[in-house]
């Protein structure tokens, strides 16, 4: 069996009875919705394939959905922004909206600030995350946020020289400057990385050929996968494309699957940033 055949299969063997997904395919792996929307979009987007129990899955999501529009990240879980948007991107992968349309915009604009920043629910301090989670929510069901130039107005206001921070007071990394590109691209503001960013995600390069989170921290794939991200965009490649690559190959297990660093077991979540690791490289090679 091929590498890409395994991986669907892995895949789709982390599906539950119930229809959505674990991060792994233990019986101890609880579905949730963080991990079936990883499981939707790495089928769809790198092999166009469903799950097997596609309307079970649907269901389940569905059934995480709260009576205040928002959804949680299990059944009958309080509603958070970051869920919200995982299960609105699963669902739209699906080729199904969710009900309550309505219900679902005003709960995700409720979560902005004074600040022009959302928090991950009403009332909680905006981080640079929760805005991304809203953004691309409201994006979702066709939706603008109300006055855009208030949420980039906030997003500047994150920038460091490390990137852009989480949040105010925060400090910075190249996760949260690839999500702060994403916030800006949804609202039409200018999205290219500065010279400045693009030097210091640079050299965020370990010379195992992966990312940290900063200069001299450890690789993962998450952090990898933000570093692409924010490179793919301006079509430049890491320093050391070679040692990249091999970093995110030995990120991926003989089950198909990715986990977090080289070694460590597959999981759902780092699965959909290894895959998409590998179509970055690709399309910078």
């Amino acid at each position: 069996m091929d590498t890409d055949k395994k991986t669907i299969a892995w895949l789709k063997v982390c599906q539950n009875p119930d229809g959505g997904f674990g991060n792994s395919t233990g019986s101890n792996s609880i579905s949730a919705v963080d991990y079936t929307v990883a499981a939707v979009a790495s089928l769809s987007e790198f092999y166009s394939e469903e799950p097997d129990e596609k309307e079970k899955c649907i269901t389940w999501l569905k059934s995480c959905q709260n009576p205040d529009g928002g959804f949680g990240r299990i059944p009958k879980d309080t509603s958070f922004a970051d869920y919200t948007c995982s299960a609105l991107a699963a669902l739209y992968t699906l080729g199904v909206y969710p009900k309550n349309i309505l219900k679902i915009i005003l709960w995700l604009k409720s979560c902005q600030n004074p600040d022009g920043g959302f928090g991950r629910a009403q009332g909680e301090i905006s981080d640079v995350d929760s805005c991304a989670s809203c953004i691309s929510g409201l994006s979702i069901v066709g939706e603008k946020p109300d006055d855009p130039y208030r949420i980039i107005k906030y997003i500047h206001s994150l920038k460091c020289p490390q990137g852009y921070m989480s949040s105010a007071g925060g400090k910075g990394n190249i996760e949260y400057a690839a999500l702060a590109l994403t916030v800006l691209e949804t609202c039409g503001a200018d999205a290219a990385p500065t010279n400045e960013l693009i030097n210091f995600t640079l050299s965020c390069q370990n010379p195992d050929g992966g990312f940290g989170e900063v200069p001299k921290r450890p690789s993962n794939i998450d952090y990898t996968y933000s570093a692409l991200d924010i490179l793919y965009r301006t079509g430049r490649k890491p320093d050391d494309y070679e040692k990249c690559a091999e970093f995110v190959n030995l990120c991926r297990n003989k089950d198909g699957g990715f986990g977090w660093i080289p070694g460590a077991d597959s999981r759902v979540e780092y699965t959909y940033y290894g895959l998409s690791c590998v179509n970055y490289l690709e399309v910078l090679r």
